[in-house]
């Protein structure tokens, strides 16, 4: 390309550039502020948990952000998305839940009465383009505010990726975006490895990625706990906050009881009472 026609080009763009008007121009931060200004009265979606403490900490879950719950196998990861879900419905909150891991009659069967929410009359597995397409659908039609994954490992094929880590981080991106675009909040259950004897699940425990915790806005775990005398797992749980990238709130626990298929908060204070 000889030196005249570079110069045309270049001078083109420039032209174009310089008048270009688009919505991802650039602003300066005092117009951006008077649009910050102009949605001061706009409500931020928020979801309650019905759960007191954890919905103090938390100041309860946004619209656009993404939640990850894990912890071991038998735990109660997906008993805990179950129970959000009846908190919402008793909000008018609408759900979307994709649950890989059970048939749809097991799933069913783990509510004590099936609260209204919604998905996908037949499902499919590593396919995240149609999974996006699923929640839109559910939006449009239904409006809904929440969706539950059950689980990563069946958004993601790892038996076709050289870079599972990688792979991880570009779906973790997606599901951001999706959350953003929606104004939703997705909650994404998580694997963990296998556990070294009753060492609590932490964000090192997460399988094949560590940007699963890097590129969520919020981290929990369930942990049942273990009776001492018996060594029996018991009908309570320590459901943690690892991180909360909103509020900075770090390793809080918050004890619960599962009760009727459904998790509730233990009153410790009336707790240590009855024990004194």
């Amino acid at each position: 390309m000889d030196l005249k026609k570079t110069i045309t080009l270049h001078g083109s763009k420039e032209d174009r550039l310089a008048k270009y008007d688009g919505p991802d121009k650039v602003i300066s931060s005092v117009e951006y502020q008077e649009i910050l200004d102009a949605m001061k009265d706009r409500d931020v979606m928020i979801l309650k948990s019905k759960l007191p403490t954890f919905d103090k900490l938390s100041e309860g879950f946004e619209a656009g952000e993404v939640v990850v719950v894990t912890g071991y196998t038998k735990h109660g990861k997906t008993s805990f998305c179950q129970s959000l879900t009846v908190s919402f419905e008793e909000a008018d909150v609408k759900s979307l839940w994709f649950s890989w891991e059970v048939t749809p009659r097991q799933f069913f069967s783990k509510f004590s009465t099936v609260p209204l929410f919604y998905l996908p009359k037949e499902l499919k597995g590593n396919a995240i383009n149609w999974m996006e397409e699923r929640v839109i659908e559910a939006k449009l039609k239904y409006g809904i505010s929440a969706v539950f994954l059950d689980h990563l490992h069946f958004l993601v094929d790892l038996a076709q990726t050289k870079h599972p880590s990688i792979t991880i981080g570009a779906v973790m991106r997606s599901l951001k975006q999706l959350a953003l675009s929606q104004e939703i909040v997705i909650f994404l259950i998580a694997h963990t490895k296998q556990p070294k004897g009753d060492q609590r699940p932490g964000l090192d425990s997460l399988r094949d990625s560590s940007f699963i915790a890097q590129e969520s806005d919020m981290a929990l775990t369930v942990q049942r706990i273990k009776d001492k005398k018996s060594g029996i797992y018991g009908n309570e749980a320590w459901l943690t906050i690892l991180t909360h990238r909103r509020m900075g709130v770090m390793e809080k626990k918050i004890k619960l009881v599962y009760k009727d298929k459904q998790y509730f908060e233990v009153d410790i204070a009336r707790e240590n009472e009855e024990i004194s």
